[in-house]
């Protein structure tokens, strides 16, 4: 596939990405909001702490896929037929045993649920067939037809995937929005989540079917193919358990601490940072990951360095954009959103916004990872921290309460995400390329970021004559994005990678029309 080629894809994944995730983002925004309103943040809470643990089932999947996906790549570049549908019938074998495991720990799990709430759940909830539910809704999305997704990822097709799963979205939060403020039953609205799932599916499996009628899931792949399987999901399902372990525990813990009225307040700044920062983020690097496949199989290392170091540029740019945003707006946000009562400390929103930072650092790293099969190279490292994190979380949430488990968090994140894969990334991929360039590029987007916070903080203490407070937020939100945009690009103005970025955006968005 040429440059050319590859780069319109990714073009046009972005473009639907953003408009997908915009309305990702909103919607699920609204059903919180009407949660609070009609129900309580009790119920808030229980969702969160449901879905949390079935994350940590669900996480033996989040290796097979991106292993399966970026075999695909070259099977589609020599058009190997036989081989794409041999793949395609051990990725489906494998998610209906993954299903099936789920089920069956999911339900041994549920005699212990109570273990994980502090005082009581709410009197009208019977929290055992809620769960059941929930695990319903994670099972389906294995067992029903989840697999075919993978063949439209695989050509670069991720734009058909986000609008389907964006209409199946909207389906599901209009149906739930409706439920709860017409019925205000739960229990309806929680059986919304697998009932669309499988609609999802369902749609899904068509449109593939149709697209590539040739590809059926049957044959076996061969040994040599088995064994290059096994080396990269051991890796990749490593990495992918001391994530889950790290987004989940934090908030099991939290419940079990302090109840689920504080974790729903926990989870609506959660929310907004890993939802809507990081999750628009990681969508638009989803949007471009199988082009930096197909690049990674048919470019020299020297060309795919220099993408790695422009792709990494522009999302330190967002990255200091969003962070700064974040540290201006998420208490003024929160307060108009949810009401004064669901605020928290202004030193746990300080600790929300370095750990949306940490965490967008490490978003560019993964599909180059994912690609060069490297995940075997940290996978003690990434358990280990992922057992630290749990132990931290306990220690430090004890005596420093939910700062404390931010921070466990926060280091369990950095120093294996951070240092050690871009090391093994530069070793065994990156061989002849300068790891200084990279962490040139971290060094000065932390202090981009920690300048704009700064300013951001000293212009905001003063008083903007704005009598409405959603002009005011707006006000507020445009200095930040130009103070951070302003501070960064003097820092950043004189480097190669700025230039590259700037004319890489003017040639292929601008030149061609595309917007």
């Amino acid at each position: 596939m040429s440059q050319e080629t590859r780069t319109i894809r990714s073009i046009r994944n972005i473009c639907t990405g953003i408009v997908s995730r915009i309305i990702l983002l909103l919607l699920p925004f609204i059903n919180r909001t009407i949660i609070i309103w009609f129900l309580g943040t009790e119920y808030l809470g229980l969702s969160s702490l449901f879905t949390s643990i079935l994350s940590v089932l669900s996480l033996s999947e989040l290796g097979i896929g991106f292993a399966v996906s970026y075999n695909m790549y070259g099977l589609i570049a020599r058009k190997n037929h036989e081989g794409i549908c041999s793949l395609l019938n051990f990725y489906r074998k494998f998610y209906i045993f993954v299903g099936t495991i789920i089920l069956i720990f999911g339900i041994s799990v549920t005699p212990f649920l109570h273990r994980f709430i502090k005082g009581n759940p709410p009197s009208d909830v019977y929290i055992y067939l809620l769960y059941i539910i929930y695990l319903v809704q994670t099972v389906s999305s294995f067992l029903v037809l989840g697999y075919k997704s993978i063949l439209l990822s695989a050509h670069q097709r991720a734009d058909i995937v986000n609008g389907i799963q964006t209409i199946s979205l909207i389906g599901q939060q209009l149906t739930q929005v409706f439920v709860l403020i017409i019925a205000r039953n739960f229990y309806i609205f929680a059986l919304m989540y697998p009932i669309w799932t499988i609609l999802n599916n369902i749609i899904i499996s068509i449109t593939t079917r149709k697209k590539y009628p040739l590809y059926v899931p049957k044959g076996k792949i061969n040994r040599e193919e088995g064994e290059k399987l096994k080396k990269q999901v051991s890796g990749l399902l490593a990495d992918r358990v001391s994530v889950a372990i790290r987004n989940s525990t934090d908030n099991v813990i939290i419940s079990s601490f302090f109840g689920l009225s504080v974790l729903a307040k926990y989870s609506n700044y959660y929310y907004i940072m890993y939802t809507g920062v990081y999750g628009t983020l990681l969508y638009l690097m989803q949007s471009i990951q199988a082009s930096i496949g197909d690049s990674i199989v048919r470019e020299t290392i020297e060309k795919n360095h220099g993408d790695f170091l422009k792709i990494n540029f522009l999302f330190s740019w967002i990255n200091v954009i969003s962070t700064t945003c974040l540290f201006g707006l998420f208490q003024p946000f929160i307060s108009l959103w949810a009401g004064k009562d669901n605020l928290l400390p202004n030193q746990v929103m300080f600790m929300f916004c370095i750990y949306c930072y940490c965490f967008n650092i490490t978003t560019p790293i993964n599909p180059y990872m994912d690609g060069n099969g490297l995940w075997d190279k940290v996978k003690e490292a990434v358990l280990f921290f992922a057992g630290f994190n749990v132990v931290m979380d306990i220690i430090l949430g004890r005596s420093l309460g939910i700062s404390g488990i931010i921070l466990a968090t926060i280091v369990s994140l950095v120093i294996p995400y951070v240092f050690f894969r871009v090391y093994f990334l530069y070793k065994y991929y990156f061989r002849s390329c300068k790891i200084s360039l990279y962490y040139g590029q971290q060094a000065l987007s932390l202090v981009a970021v920690l300048v704009s916070c700064l300013v951001v903080h000293i212009v905001l203490k003063q008083d903007i004559f704005v009598s409405n407070v959603i002009i005011m937020l707006l006000t507020k939100a445009l200095l930040c994005v130009l103070i951070s945009s302003v501070i960064f690009v003097i820092i950043f103005c004189r480097r190669r990678e700025f230039k590259e970025s700037l004319m890489f955006i003017y040639t292929h968005f601008y030149k061609k029309n595309l917007f």
